[in-house]
């Protein structure tokens, strides 16, 4: 798998940070999946991070800190009554979809059909019920609903490509789409398209396709 779009360095060192809200975030730790590159570029900003926490001055702690916390150590704890194995990881499946392992806590909706050719899922992302991020899957050929943002569009390609703006995304791209721009990207005829979204503030759908798919994904 050839990648070439990238999240910016700004994006990738919110989220090394954790500043990155939790919708944007799970679009990043799935192009993070895929591509060995920007994992290198995390890890370099998650070590930088460190490094200036080791050489910040210690800061004096408040009374009585430390005789807490010894305390609780001294407290007895409660021995559990048996062993529970911890759960094994699984790939997570939607259907006939293996999903990224970023989406293994997640709930992922069912496919539901709210066009010819375009069918969505909504994912749930825990400890963020208002996180609007969708799995968006239209058919080869076919345009996607033309639409415009009041915020950021964080866009992963999980299989298939489209073209936008003058670019084409294939599997493993990302694609940050402006506040403001307004467009309609294109499927790609060779294959049917599954991405990712993560949408920050309000998308403003234009005709019918789009007054359908609002709605059904709370838009």
């Amino acid at each position: 798998m050839t990648i070439r779009h990238h999240p910016d360095d700004e994006t990738l060192l919110s989220y090394a940070a954790g500043a990155l809200r939790p919708g944007p975030a799970l679009i990043i730790a799935t192009h993070l999946e895929a591509c060995a590159e920007c994992r290198r570029a995390v890890a370099r900003l998650e070590a930088a991070g460190g490094l200036l926490l080791t050489e910040m001055a210690p800061a004096e702690l408040s009374t009585g800190a430390l005789e807490a916390v010894m305390a609780r150590l001294d407290r007895p704890q409660a021995l559990p009554s048996r062993v529970v194995p911890l759960p094994v990881r699984r790939q997570p499946r939607l259907e006939d979809l293996a999903l990224p392992m970023a989406l293994a806590a997640c709930d992922v909706g069912p496919w539901r059909r709210v066009a010819p050719g375009v069918r969505v899922s909504r994912v749930r992302v825990p400890n963020d019920p208002k996180a609007k991020v969708i799995m968006l899957r239209v058919a080869a050929d076919k345009q996607m609903p033309r639409h415009g943002h009041t915020g950021i569009e964080f866009t992963q390609v999980l299989t298939g490509s489209f073209s936008d703006t003058g670019n084409h995304y294939r599997p493993g791209d990302f694609v940050a789409a402006e506040e403001g721009i307004d467009h309609q990207p294109v499927v790609g005829g060779e294959a049917e398209c599954i991405s990712l979204a993560a949408i920050e503030g309000r998308i403003q759908f234009r005709g019918l396709i789009g007054r359908l798919l609002s709605p059904f994904a709370g838009l």
